[in-house]
């Protein structure tokens, strides 16, 4: 009798709404799931989203390694952080078909030129959103020397759809059917339009759209305040209400960005003295052309590939998170013995640049080549987000809900993984 009272009791909902589950060792489930998901058995599960897609056909008519590929960014960044490509454009005219998978409003496209000898073509490029309606890109033929990434035409918006949840604690898929922010409608959310958002989830009138952070009203239409520049708030209504964003400063009439690994502590900033350390990555010992910079570590030079006999060393000062490969071509061989680099005591080489792998704070991660068969070569961003959101930790400031949500390669708190064109 005592034993079937203790287990009673066990099972018991406690005042903060959890459940204990006697059987399997007293795990504690989850009963209540935060705005955005719904409880599925004992799991919180995102509300499904909606992305879109981007088709056509390309080509890189050269020599050698196929080398152009396709990216993305949030309008306004300075980094691509989508790389909707793993491959490279093939030899011969072929069609692509892949998801976009960018959970913000206001992208940038872009394609990468092989270098010498290369050339890109892209045609018949159509991006088709969730709610049917198509946006179409130029067309590109491309046979400028270099490896850096281009604009491909002018930024998209409205590229995902999602519904969420009015409140926390739903039970059901079916209560995920009011609109995101920057989203308004009923049965289906229509999206506000470029620069535009809504200060709540659940609007129903394109009344509610108003400029979201980082714009201005100028006209009928939201206005960008611009490269280094935000606003305190959504609703701006003039220009004047643009000021330096986190990691910038007032010089003279515009934002300059703090140093590498500096960045400021607030908005406004008017002067550099309010730039201040904040961590990044640290060449500890190098030979070649090895460099680090923010949150980033390298030795990669568009158009060129690295030397023989390198020796570096980079540590994590201060910083820890989630590796991001924005560039890997290194040697291959079975074992990484020729050209290798090695993170947590494994080397990695190759072409295919490893993923799900972590940099731990004050960790060293080394680089070695021998004495021939050299490459493009690699850089690495550590994607970290400290509480402050600063520019100069390689983070991004998600203007709907005034956090640090974004950055280099992740999205959402998962990092995206190349997707294949097919």
């Amino acid at each position: 009798m005592l034993l079937q009272l203790l287990l009673l009791s066990l099972s018991l909902p406690s005042a903060y709404g959890d459940v204990w589950e006697p059987l399997q060792g007293h795990r504690k489930l989850p009963t209540t799931c935060e705005v955005g998901s719904y409880l599925d058995g004992s799991t919180c599960v995102g509300c499904p989203t909606a992305y879109s897609r981007i088709s056509g056909r390309w080509k890189d008519q050269g020599w050698g390694n196929n080398l152009g590929r396709i990216s993305a960014k949030i309008d306004g960044s300075e980094d691509w952080i989508w790389s909707l490509t793993s491959g490279y454009a093939p030899h011969l005219w072929t069609d692509f078909d892949v998801e976009v998978p960018v959970d913000s409003s206001g992208v940038q496209f872009g394609y990468v030129v092989g270098g010498g000898g290369h050339n890109i073509y892209l045609q018949n490029t159509v991006i088709t959103r969730p709610d049917g309606s198509t946006s179409s890109l130029p067309d590109v033929s491309d046979t400028s020397i270099g490896h850096d990434t281009r604009n491909w035409g002018s930024p998209v918006d409205g590229l995902y759809q999602v519904f969420t949840t009015s409140s926390t604690g739903a039970n059901s898929v079916s209560e995920c059917n009011v609109c995101d922010f920057g989203y308004y409608g009923s049965t289906s959310c229509n999206h506000c339009g470029y620069g535009f958002s809504t200060t709540t989830t659940g609007s129903t009138s394109v009344s509610q759209c108003i400029c979201n952070v980082g714009f201005f009203l100028d006209g009928s239409s939201c206005a960008s305040c611009g490269g280094g520049e935000t606003t305190e708030s959504t609703g701006s209504t003039s220009a004047g209400q643009c000021i330096c964003n986190v990691g910038y400063f007032l010089d003279g009439s515009s934002c300059t960005r703090c140093p590498d690994a500096f960045t400021t502590s607030s908005t406004g900033s008017t002067s550099a003295d309010q730039c201040v350390y904040v961590g990044g990555m640290v060449l500890v010992a190098g030979e070649g052309r090895c460099a680090v910079g923010g949150n980033c570590f390298m030795n990669y030079e568009a158009g060129e590939n690295y030397g023989d006999d390198e020796d570096c060393t980079f540590r994590l000062d201060g910083i820890e998170g989630p590796l991001v490969f924005e560039q890997f071509d290194i040697e291959s061989h079975s074992s990484c013995n020729y050209d290798y680099l090695t993170i947590a005591g494994t080397k990695y080489c190759g072409d295919t640049a490893p993923t799900g792998l972590l940099g731990a704070a004050e960790s060293e991660i080394t680089w070695h080549t021998d004495g021939s068969g050299d490459r493009a070569g690699f850089k690495v961003c550590v994607a970290y987000c400290p509480s402050n959101c600063s520019a100069g930790s390689g983070c991004e400031l998600d203007g709907s809900t005034s956090s640090c949500a974004v950055c280099p390669g992740e999205q959402n708190g998962r990092v995206l993984e190349s997707r294949t064109i097919k």
